[in-house]
């Protein structure tokens, strides 16, 4: 649970966001949103599980979860560029990897860490 409440949050909140702000999303990308937006989730709750069964290395949590976002878009540019979506680059994946990356050692050095104490998952 702890891993699946952030994102469900954040992507909700995103979600009203995008579509206060822009009102005319070309479908293409909509289509390219929609299953990473749906996956997400899922991809947080079994890295958190990986997390907590890793947790005898000793990986700081932050990190971990900002690998998770390295490996998010790593894996988003390989998949638009199998799928034919021009609109997402490597150019604009670099852009972005330092920001997403310093959200998610944020989100997970407090806010999952705090929800796996919680849930006395952690060490």
């Amino acid at each position: 649970m702890a891993g699946v409440a952030v994102p469900s949050l954040v992507v909700s909140a995103a979600a009203v966001v995008v579509a206060l702000r822009f009102s005319a999303i070309p479908s293409s990308v909509e289509r390219a949103m929609i299953f990473p937006t749906a996956l997400n989730p899922f991809i947080w709750g079994a890295w958190n599980a990986l997390y907590i069964a890793l947790r005898r290395w000793r990986i700081p949590i932050g990190w971990f979860g900002a690998s998770l976002a390295i490996l998010l878009i790593v894996s988003g540019v390989v998949l638009a560029h199998m799928l034919g979506l021009t609109f997402v680059t490597i150019r604009g994946a670099a852009l972005v990897v330092v920001p997403i990356a310093a959200t998610y050692f944020v989100l997970w050095k407090y806010v999952v860490a705090m929800l796996n104490r919680l849930l006395g998952a952690s060490a």
